[in-house]
């Protein structure tokens, strides 16, 4: 603020940095020195952003009269640190992995961040820090349909990689001469995995294994619609319980006792594990028939998942259903119904949220983008788009969002007359933006972020003129904030996902 100039502070932004943190200003941002170093300033917008460093934690920094930061970490090294322009404009930072086939699928070891990466003919382990990637040694006939990192019970410290192959893998209709899965011993060094020679090789009847989890210190395998649980043995793995799906699965996901397996046309089934059985017992399913191709576990009764039709959709068991679910896990088995009755899920989720992406989801996932932002649903789609549902703190902020998306929806050129060279990046498609949010399932307790962030986009290629924006706000019931409020609001909730 210049000399003489007194008023008050707009467009504040804040992040969760850590505790015993020190400021160092720069020439146009400021370094904040913690647990990890953020660059905070405008970006090429002017908008307040927060960039997280690619370096270790750093004790002291000064800044040179050239822009570049000198800093001393905690031992005796000392860097020179410069930011070119992607880096100040919050850009992504990115490390290609050369791989050499297609990655079909990713597995992720939590403890030391690796990846195993399922190949169309071949596994490998990704070392992300070093950029190293390791073929297992498989058969050159085979094609890898799935991989998981497990640690079985009686070795809790001992991480093994799960491959399961097929020969002769037909696609259309999916079948295989033979089928097997290979185990691995895997060696935690480095921040990666490294892995060892086979230590035994599992071969499966019927039909080919489409998903592999871990569960509870065994293995968890779906192969058409048989759910089947394996320990690890000297020579092969042993099933230990074993149950029949509706319809074939497709995805796996497992927390505490209870396993949700997305299938090919009954969506989601929710099971229970009794240990007394041992078995897997279905207690609930989705009263919605539809194919899942991705899901992910968002809290023990909530789960989200991604359709075939391109659909985002939140479930969730009820409380009361949940504990009696549990109540009666804890009973013996002889008090408990017969399979065949249970096969009729005696109980159903409800839907809490359902939005239609027009794409298809290929993997979901519940996780921070950076230390201190809140948890988001990341999704990855077939056409490589990268997105999020964020979950808003207050009641308050999704009510607002909710009446301002739909202010904006009465921008569409079929609402207003003489409207439609302003606003026809709004028209998805050419068609109303609620018909085509809701064309498998109706929209519900979903906004759309693409729509509510054209009020901030500026410039010669934004969808909205300011006349149309004030419009916009001027048509939200009871709400007195002005424009620039509103999108002060819009910037906080995306700096909440570290945006």
């Amino acid at each position: 603020m210049r000399p003489g100039r007194e008023g008050l502070l707009r467009n504040a932004a804040s992040k969760a940095i850590g505790g015993a943190a020190r400021v160092v200003p720069a020439r146009d941002a400021v370094l904040v020195l913690g647990a990890r170093p953020w660059l905070a300033g405008p970006d090429a917008l002017g908008r307040p952003a927060f960039t997280a460093l690619q370096c270790p934690a750093l004790a002291a920094a000064a800044v040179l009269p050239d822009g570049r930061i000198l800093a001393a970490g905690p031992g005796r090294e000392v860097r020179v640190l410069a930011l070119d322009d992607a880096q100040r404009r919050g850009a992504l930072h990115r490390h290609a992995v050369p791989l050499p086939a297609p990655c079909r699928r990713l597995a992720v070891h939590d403890a030391s961040g690796a990846f195993l990466a399922v190949l169309g003919a071949g596994a490998a382990l990704v070392n992300p820090f070093t950029g190293e990637a390791a073929l297992l040694p498989l058969d050159a006939d085979v094609a890898v349909v799935a991989g998981a990192f497990v640690a079985f019970h009686d070795a809790p410290d001992a991480w093994h990689v799960a491959v399961a192959w097929a020969r002769g893998l037909a696609l259309a209709p999916r079948a295989a001469a033979a089928c097997g899965i290979d185990l691995f011993p895997v060696r935690l060094a480095g921040g990666g995995a490294l892995p060892a020679p086979l230590l035994h090789r599992t071969p499966l009847e019927g039909a080919v294994p489409a998903a592999l989890a871990a569960f509870n210190g065994r293995l968890l395998v779906a192969a058409g619609c048989e759910l089947s649980l394996y320990e690890c043995g000297h020579a092969r793995l042993l099933r230990k319980a074993q149950t029949r799906l509706p319809s074939p699965a497709t995805c796996l996901a497992t927390q505490g006792l209870r396993v949700y397996a997305g299938t090919l046309r009954d969506s989601l089934l929710l099971l229970q594990y009794r240990a007394d059985g041992p078995q897997l017992v279905l207690v609930a399913d989705d009263p919605c028939p539809r194919g899942v191709c991705s899901l992910a576990v968002v809290d023990y009764d909530t789960v989200a998942l991604g359709d075939r039709h391109g659909t985002f959709s939140l479930l969730r068991l009820p409380a009361s259903t949940s504990d009696q679910v549990d109540r009666e896990a804890a009973l013996p088995a002889s008090s408990a119904a017969p399979p065949e009755q249970l096969l009729a899920a005696p109980f159903k989720l409800e839907r809490l949220a359902d939005f239609f992406l027009g794409d298809l989801i290929v993997h979901l996932a519940r996780c921070a983008w950076t230390p201190g932002d809140r948890e988001a649903l990341w999704y990855v789609t077939v056409s490589g788009a990268v997105g999020l549902f964020l979950p808003l703190p207050t009641q308050g902020a999704a009510s607002l969002a909710q009446q301002l998306e739909a202010a904006l929806r009465c921008l569409s050129p079929d609402a207003v007359n003489g409207a439609a060279p302003h606003v026809t990046h709004l028209d998805l498609l050419g068609r109303a933006h609620a018909a085509f949010r809701s064309s498998f399932l109706p929209c519900k307790a979903v906004v759309d972020g693409d729509l509510v962030e054209a009020l901030v986009l500026t410039g010669p290629g934004a969808p909205l003129s300011d006349a149309l924006k004030h419009q916009a706000v001027a048509a939200i019931p009871d709400c007195d904030k002005s424009l620039a409020e509103l999108t002060a609001r819009i910037f906080q909730w995306r700096s909440m996902a570290g945006l």
